[in-house]
C-alpha cells in the first residue's frame, strides 16, 4: 500500500506541476486490508490526497472478502435426477437476483448436458414474472427461451 501512495503521490503531484487543463481517467484501485477500520483509515487518505490536487474520487462500499461465495459450496440437491425442482422462495430481495441466475444457469447446464446425449428437456418455470422484475434474469431467461428449442428443449412459464 506505501508503494501505492508513493505512486499515486507521484503521479498526481506530475498532474499539478505541469499545469494539465484538462484529464480525464477512471482508475480502479482495490485495496486490502486487515481490518474495516484500516480500510476506512487508507481510504480516508486516498480520498484527502485526490481533494488536495482536485480529483474526483469515489469509493466503492467495503465487501467482506469471503461475502459472494453463498453459492459456491457443495449443494445437497443431486442434479443428476430425472426430475429436478428449484425454490428460490426463501432467498430474499438481496440474494434473489443472484439465486435465479444461478438456477437459470444450472438449467442450460442441463439442457446442455442432455443434448449431448440426444435427450429432450422439459423446463417448466411456475411463477416466471418474478424473474422478468430483474435485468440480469430477464435478460437470461430470453436468451434461454431462444436457445434452448435449438437444443431439444421445450420451455413453459406459468404465472
Amino acid at each position: 500500500m506505501e508503494q501505492q501512495r508513493k505512486e499515486s503521490k507521484e503521479f498526481l503531484d506530475d498532474l499539478t506541476t505541469r499545469d494539465q487543463r484538462m484529464m480525464f481517467a477512471v482508475l480502479t484501485l482495490v485495496h486490502v486490508a486487515d481490518s474495516k477500520e484500516q480500510l476506512d483509515s487508507d481510504t480516508e487518505t486516498l480520498l484527502t490526497t485526490a481533494r488536495k490536487h482536485l480529483c474526483q474520487f469515489s469509493a466503492l462500499t467495503y465487501q467482506q472478502m469471503d461475502g459472494l461465495n453463498t453459492f459456491a459450496k457443495p449443494t445437497n440437491v443431486d442434479v443428476n435426477n430425472r426430475l429436478i425442482c428449484y425454490d428460490i422462495l426463501d432467498l430474499g430481495k438481496q440474494l434473489l437476483p443472484i439465486g435465479m441466475l444461478v438456477v437459470l444457469n444450472s438449467i442450460l447446464n442441463r439442457i446442455t448436458r442432455n443434448r449431448a446425449k440426444g435427450k429432450n428437456t422439459f423446463i417448466i418455470i411456475d411463477e416466471i414474472y418474478l424473474l422478468f422484475q430483474h435485468e440480469y434474469s430477464a435478460n437470461f431467461l430470453f436468451t434461454l427461451w431462444k436457445r434452448v428449442r435449438k437444443y431439444g428443449a421445450f420451455c413453459t412459464g406459468i404465472t
